[in-house]
C-alpha cells in the first residue's frame, strides 16, 4: 500500500510578507546610483565646505593612518564612488551602501565602514543630491560628509547628531544651487570627492 504524501502546509490567504525595510529600500532604489546609466557613467562633483569640522576630521583621521591602511581606506571609498557612478549600488547589499534620507527633498546617503582589526571602526556617511535640470542631469552633487558618532551615545543622541550633519548637507546644496555648485565659473570642472580629499591630504 503506497505511503500517503504529507499534506502541504496551510497558506493564510491574503497575507504577504513584507521586509520591515522594504519601503526604505524602495526609496533608495530611486537613486540613479542604483540603475546603470544608458550612456556614460554618472559624474561626481564635491561641493563640501572643506573647512567644516566634520570634513577636517576625516582628513585628520586619514593622515594619522599608516600608508598601507590609508591606501586601503581610499581604495575602498573609490570602489563605493565608482559603483555609484556606474549605477550598480544595491541598498539590500551588506552594509546598506545607499539610503534615502528625510530632509524635505531627494537626498541620498552613501555609507561605508572602515573595519580593520588594527584600528577603531569608522562609519563614513556622505550625502548627495541628483539634480534633474537637463544640463546637470548626469551629475551627483555631494554637499557634505562626516563620521557617524555612536560610541557612548543613546539612540536619540546619535540620531540628533546625524540630523545636524544631514541638515548641513541640505543647506550647503541649496547655497550652491544658484551657481551650479561652483560650476558656472569659467573653466570650472566637476571635482570628485576623492580628489578633494587627496588635495586636503597632500596639498
Amino acid at each position: 500500500m503506497p505511503i500517503p504524501k504529507p499534506a502541504p502546509p496551510a497558506r493564510r490567504s491574503g497575507l504577504i510578507y513584507h521586509h520591515p525595510k522594504a519601503q526604505e529600500y524602495d526609496r533608495a532604489t530611486q537613486s540613479r546610483c542604483c540603475t546603470p546609466p544608458s550612456d556614460d557613467p554618472l559624474i561626481w562633483h564635491s561641493y563640501w565646505y572643506d573647512k567644516h569640522p566634520a570634513i577636517l576630521e576625516i582628513v585628520a583621521w586619514l593622515k594619522e593612518l599608516p600608508q598601507t591602511a590609508q591606501e586601503r581606506a581610499l581604495s575602498q571609498l573609490e570602489v563605493l564612488f565608482e559603483d555609484a557612478s556606474q549605477g550598480t549600488l544595491n541598498p539590500r547589499d551588506p552594509g546598506e551602501p545607499i539610503k534615502a534620507i528625510d530632509q524635505g527633498q531627494d537626498f541620498y546617503e552613501l555609507r561605508w565602514t572602515f573595519n580593520d582589526f588594527d584600528y577603531p571602526e569608522k562609519l563614513f556617511r556622505q550625502y548627495h543630491a541628483e539634480p534633474t535640470e537637463s544640463d546637470v542631469e548626469n551629475l551627483l552633487v555631494t554637499s557634505h560628509a562626516h563620521f557617524k558618532k555612536v560610541d557612548g551615545l543613546t539612540k536619540q543622541q546619535i540620531s540628533g547628531l546625524q540630523t545636524e550633519q544631514m541638515q548641513q548637507a541640505v543647506n550647503r546644496f541649496n547655497f550652491g544651487s544658484k551657481s551650479r555648485w561652483g560650476l558656472e565659473k569659467d573653466s570650472a570642472e566637476p571635482l570628485h570627492p576623492l580628489d578633494l580629499i587627496e588635495d586636503l591630504l597632500y596639498g
